[in-house]
């Protein structure tokens, strides 16, 4: 009987993980260009070696530019969903 209650209680935690798994933040949704690199889906810190790039965020999530590499530093601009800056001041931006 008791073991019968483990296995029970083990599937109903791997049902429940199952079901939050589908909830999970994945990222944002949608393509960041940083110049002429398509990054789809982002999610996390990326370093880029471009000076002053283009920012194309066509994701539903804002993008946050750093100062430094390892999104570090100052933050020097944060491009909403949708929108797009010009010569940005960085050298690396992270997206939630």
């Amino acid at each position: 009987m008791r073991r019968i209650a483990t296995v029970c209680v083990t599937l109903a935690a791997a049902a429940a993980l199952a079901v939050s798994g589908a909830t999970a933040a994945f990222g944002a949704q949608g393509t960041l260009y940083v110049d002429r690199t398509a990054l789809p889906n982002p999610s996390g810190c990326y370093d880029f070696e471009a000076i002053e790039p283009l920012v194309h965020n066509l994701t539903n999530d804002v993008v946050i530019v750093y100062e430094l590499p390892g999104c570090r530093g100052e933050v020097e601009e944060i491009v909403e969903a949708d929108d797009w800056e010009e010569d940005v001041d960085g050298m690396s931006l992270f997206v939630r």
